[in-house]
């Protein structure tokens, strides 16, 4: 059953609706869920309408991408309703610290003190501020390529990702930014607002693997400036020490996780075991202070872990004029 979810997961993360539509299908059919079968052939009816009319050039791509977001939304609904319900099936633990493989530097009592704690409690004024901060967070898309990324505004609508999410300025030409695509308290989609990016203003770096490009005012959005801006953390980052990452993993609404632990410092990508997906690359590591640690790059080499950017390292290989341009 786990396996079924994730594989119509991934079909709806990379677009191929034509395949996600019977094969979901297939399962309503199986478990005789008559309301369900009948809401995602109406989802992938529609999606086939709306794809003709930006074949024929009736609607353009801002819209469409943003009436697309909301079918895909209706899939997602769909999909996780179906692992809640069969959710004793699938035995699915997903970060189990004791999986983690044996390494030379951490032992299995390391390993368990720095285990994931969800019993930790918070005051109201921590959620307020997280929400506040997620406005930052966005959806990339990119045009007729079926890729997916999270990004965030740094500093004065300046948005960073991961470079392979945008290694160059054609990509950078196809692609948008979503924001607050995201559910309100009734699980309802709440307003998208999109913006497009200036292929004239970005900074690309390969070899650190991250893209800064500047996003364009969207009269139709919130203004750029009501945004805020991420303060770097002043102190060291440290093994144990609780993280944040506020992420569209599969390219689905907002998910943020409070309680990632850091599994290892000592190499260059920092090691943490945050629950992230395909889709959560460029999202943004936050300490407790919600200042901003680096920014989610994948899966450790172990498979078990994930890895992130520090923040330091990617400000420190700016070249002098554009650190002025992202810092002033």
């Amino acid at each position: 059953m786990k396996k079924l979810f994730e594989e119509l997961e991934l079909l709806l993360f990379v677009n191929k609706i034509d395949e996600l539509v019977p094969k979901l299908i297939s399962f309503l059919n199986e478990k005789e869920l008559e309301e369900d079968k009948n809401q995602v052939i109406l989802l992938g009816s529609r999606y086939n309408e709306l794809y003709k009319e930006k074949l024929l050039g009736i609607i353009s791509y801002e819209n469409f991408s943003t009436e697309r977001a909301k079918i895909v939304y209706g899939f997602t609904y769909v999909i996780t309703d179906l692992k809640k319900q069969y959710k004793n099936d699938e035995n699915n633990i997903i970060d189990n610290i004791d999986n983690v493989s044996d390494t030379e530097r951490l032992t299995q009592n390391e390993i368990k003190s720095i285990s994931r704690d969800f019993s930790e409690s918070r005051g109201v004024g921590f959620y307020s501020n997280l929400l506040n901060i997620s406005k930052n967070v966005c959806r990339i898309e990119i045009d007729n390529k079926s890729g997916f990324g999270t990004g965030f505004i740094f500093r004065n609508g300046w948005l960073l990702t991961n470079h392979f999410i945008l290694p160059s300025k054609e990509t950078i030409e196809d692609a948008i930014a979503q924001f607050n695509y995201e559910e309100d308290e009734h699980r309802v989609l709440k307003q998208i607002y999109t913006y497009k990016l200036d292929r004239d203003n970005v900074i690309l770096n390969k070899e650190v693997n991250y893209t800064f490009v500047k996003l364009i005012e969207n009269d139709n959005a919130p203004k750029l400036v009501d945004f805020m801006n991420f303060n770097l953390s002043s102190t060291p980052i440290i093994k144990g020490q609780n993280v944040i990452i506020i992420q569209h993993p599969f390219a689905k609404t907002k998910e943020i996780d409070i309680n990632a632990k850091i599994i290892d410092t000592e190499k260059e990508l920092t090691m943490y075991n945050g629950i992230t997906h395909p889709g959560s690359s460029g999202a943004p590591i936050l300490n407790n202070e919600f200042e901003l640690l680096g920014i989610h790059l994948g899966r450790s080499d172990d498979g078990q872990n994930k890895l992130f950017i520090p923040i330091h390292k990617i400000i420190n290989s700016l070249e002098p004029n554009d650190y002025n341009l992202i810092m002033q």
